[in-house]
C-alpha cells in the first residue's frame, strides 16, 4: 500500500507519494490565494460539550472555535484516547480537553462559529 506525506515549506505544500518505499511522486502544489479554512484539517481540543444544542464547540487555536454537532461525530478520530460510544444509540461520548480529528465544513455566519465535521473528505488531483 502507497504512502503519501503532505507538509509545508516556504509557505508551499510538498507532496510526496511513496511505493514499497520508493518515491514515486514529487510534486509542489503553489501557495493558495484564498485565506478561508474551509476544508482544512484541524488537531482539536474540546472547549465545551452542549446536550441543548446538540453539539460541540472546538478549539482549533486560541482565537478559533468552531462548532462540530452531535450527528457529525459517528467517524471521529480521537488523538488522546479510545472513542467510547453508546452501542444502543450510537452516540459518542466527548469530554473537555478531548483531542478530535475535524475538518471544516462551513463558514461562520454573523455571530455563529464556523462548523466542523469528523466525516474527513480529500480532494483534488491525487485522490
Amino acid at each position: 500500500m502507497g504512502k503519501i506525506i503532505i507538509t509545508e515549506q516556504n509557505s508551499r505544500l510538498l507532496l510526496s507519494l511513496f511505493e514499497n518505499n520508493k518515491p514515486e511522486l514529487l510534486t509542489v502544489v503553489p501557495p493558495l490565494r484564498e485565506k478561508g479554512i474551509i476544508g482544512n484539517i484541524y488537531l482539536a481540543r474540546v472547549k465545551d460539550v452542549v446536550p441543548a444544542i446538540k453539539g460541540v464547540f472546538l478549539n482549533l487555536s486560541a482565537q478559533q472555535t468552531v462548532y462540530l454537532p452531535f450527528g457529525e461525530c459517528q467517524n471521529l478520530l480521537l488523538a488522546n484516547r479510545e472513542l467510547p460510544m453508546n452501542t444502543e444509540t450510537g452516540r459518542v461520548f466527548l469530554k473537555q480537553g478531548d483531542e478530535v480529528v475535524v475538518q471544516v465544513s462551513g463558514e461562520a455566519v454573523k455571530t455563529k462559529p464556523p462548523s466542523a465535521t469528523g466525516n474527513l473528505t480529500l480532494t483534488g488531483q491525487y485522490c
